[in-house]
């Protein structure tokens, strides 16, 4: 049986025709599914959960955040999971390889059901499947949330969460790192792209075992707005202050206190923070 979650305020509204259309589709070709809407922040992870219990498919429609919480309710059942990127970002989509598809062509591959083996984060007990980001993109992410900024423009907003801005102390732990450092962005990569398509590390894969870290060290201001300009290029992991390792496991402690960090979209806090490959994968559709 096929569980469809869909976030309705997803893309701001703007995918609830696309989600009719698709079942829609379904409706034609005669497929049986049970479909479930979300009614606010975190109802994914419970209508999941109930889905997984007798569906063996679980389809999250929507963009990371519906995804992130989608998996985090059901994949203690271990269904396969098919994405819908009806979301603004889709980073996971993207990943997969079922962003910017027809409904028809995403009907199509849910039905023919080819599956491969995805990589996903463990942190906090939570599962990830994008990254998890401390710094500056934190920064930019909170002021986007932030109603007071909804007027503005999207440069606008940037230029001032970076102005505001400030590095942080953190000590970082690897197999094989053990140091503290100042920086301005660190992000811990499952899948190459972040943000909406924005390449962080063009080497990641989202099925070898490991996860991408990569530190932005602080070094001075004009180097932070063109760490910023290549982050916008997709070379921000190809900077000269920019430290890359593929890992299994890290540990990242804020020295500066309790600190803001982003999983998948979602704003959370933390004074110390363990990140893992699940050395389980899960199991997703795919082209």
């Amino acid at each position: 049986m096929i569980g469809i979650v869909f976030n309705p305020v997803t893309f701001s509204g703007k995918s609830v025709d696309r989600m009719k259309h698709f079942l829609g589709i379904l409706d034609e070709r005669g497929v049986e599914y049970t479909y479930r809407e979300t009614t606010c922040e975190g109802d994914a992870v419970r209508i999941a959960a109930e889905l997984a219990e007798t569906c063996d498919i679980i389809v999250p429609a929507g963009g990371d955040g519906t995804v992130y919480e989608t998996v985090n309710g059901a994949i203690s059942k271990d269904p396969t999971f098919m994405i819908l990127p009806f979301g603004s970002g889709n980073d996971i989509a993207r990943s997969v390889g079922v962003n910017g598809l027809s409904d028809e062509e995403l009907a199509d591959i849910l039905l023919a059901g080819k599956t491969r083996p995805m990589d996903y984060l463990v942190s906090d007990g939570k599962a990830s499947m994008v990254y998890v980001s401390f710094g500056i993109v934190v920064n930019i992410i909170r002021d986007f949330k932030d109603p007071n900024n909804a007027r503005k423009s999207y440069n606008s907003t940037v230029l001032a969460s970076v102005r505001r801005s400030r590095p942080r102390r953190y000590r970082i732990r690897t197999p094989t790192m053990d140091r503290e450092l100042s920086a301005d962005f660190i992000s811990t990569q499952n899948t190459a792209t972040a943000g909406g398509g924005m390449v962080i590390t063009a080497e990641a894969k989202d099925d070898d075992g490991k996860m991408d870290l990569v530190i932005i060290e602080h070094k001075n201001v004009v180097r932070k707005y063109l760490n910023i300009l290549a982050l916008n290029k997709g070379k921000v992991s190809k900077q000269p202050n920019a430290i890359v390792e593929r890992t299994e496991w890290e540990e990242i402690t804020p020295l500066d206190g309790i600190e803001w960090y982003s999983v998948d979209g979602e704003l959370l806090t933390t004074n110390g923070l363990r990140v893992d490959i699940c050395g389980k994968q899960m199991r997703v559709i795919c082209p």
